[in-house]
């Protein structure tokens, strides 16, 4: 039974990664469900009827929860829809979960910049405060407290910028970069 229908899935950027899919629960296809960190079962909206989105291949697939249980351990295990076999949970082990931002109570404003959020800014152009060309992200580093930039620059060399939140003034549109749409940051006085 549905209780509601997808009528068309989130953009990526709009999607957080809530969570990782792990190894079959019992013959009927349900699967263990590892909470990502700061997430957990009290702080998303998921139900029965209401979609997840796994990362296949580089795409965000939807599968309606039909199930979902809080485990002890601060993980859940989750029925999927299409999925009814060991082999087709084992098929999902280390994949990872994605859900609409509106389905996120009290996101920190950091879980946006974390994942693949983050990766989505790989090639885009970037532009100081006043609105100059610094150069294009090549790479982004994760650290427990930070996020960094690796930024190759017009002459060929490569900076490291931080990414927060006091930092950012405006985030690219969309997913294809485009000098029209750039990264625009506050650049800490020092590093170009």
């Amino acid at each position: 039974m549905r209780s509601k229908e997808l009528k068309a899935a989130p953009a990526r950027q709009d999607c957080i990664w809530i969570a990782t899919l792990r190894k079959p629960v019992g013959i009927k296809g349900r699967v263990a469900f590892a909470w990502r960190d700061p997430f957990s079962f009290d702080s998303v909206q998921l139900s029965e009827g209401s979609f997840a989105f796994i990362e296949r291949d580089g795409l965000l697939v939807p599968y309606e929860i039909e199930d979902l249980e809080e485990r002890g351990d601060g993980s859940a295990t989750v029925a999927l829809g299409l999925v009814d076999t060991v082999n087709g949970a084992k098929a999902l082990q280390g994949l990872r979960v994605y859900v609409p931002q509106e389905l996120v109570l009290d996101a920190p404003s950091d879980a946006l910049y974390q994942g693949d959020l983050a990766q989505l800014l790989v090639g885009h152009y970037v532009e100081d405060e006043a609105g100059k060309p610094v150069g294009k992200v090549l790479h982004v580093d994760q650290y427990p407290m930070n996020i960094v930039l690796t930024v190759t620059r017009h002459e060929g060399e490569e900076v490291l910028l931080p990414l927060s939140d006091e930092l950012l003034i405006e985030m690219p549109q969309g997913q294809t970069p485009s000098k029209d749409s750039p990264l625009r940051l506050r650049i800490p006085e020092g590093l170009l």
